[in-house]
């Protein structure tokens, strides 16, 4: 019994060291979609795909820099007309984040969005110490505000 308990111990153990030393896989393109909002019927729905690994790491990098929203806080926001972009971060082929911006309301960035069992993780982009909208529209392309 002992050396089973000895066995489970290395295991977990060498995994725990393996994963907190295994580097993480970085972003290497980044997809930006927009869809019709009936809201805002002149601004068309967009596709976009940007491929400049630095700029993408970038916007990476400052959207988990984001400071989060309190479990439970109450916000007094502006009108919500809808306005949002889905943002989706590869390594390659393989996914690695998506994320949903809101540009009106609160203007939230959405994290894991499209994870169904964990709760989202909800970032506040207007009070990070990096302008997020200015870091997005240098690395899109895609002019907001």
């Amino acid at each position: 019994m002992l050396g089973l308990v000895a066995v489970v111990v290395l295991v977990v153990g060498g995994w725990v060291v393996w994963s907190a030393v295994a580097p993480k896989p970085e972003p290497t393109a980044l997809e930006v979609t927009r869809p019709k909002n009936p809201l805002e019927p002149g601004v068309p729905a967009l596709e976009k795909r940007i491929t400049d690994v630095a700029q993408v790491r970038r916007l990476y990098d400052t959207a988990l820099a984001l400071p989060s929203i309190p479990i439970g806080a109450s916000y007094n926001c502006p009108a919500d007309h809808g306005g949002m972009y889905k943002l989706v971060f590869f390594n390659g082929e393989t996914k690695l984040k998506t994320m949903t911006l809101k540009t009106s309301g609160c203007e939230w960035l959405a994290i894991d969005t499209d994870n169904l069992f964990l709760p989202q993780d909800v970032r506040q982009t207007r009070l990070g110490k990096a302008d997020f909208y200015a870091i997005f529209s240098s690395t899109t392309g895609i002019a907001v505000r």
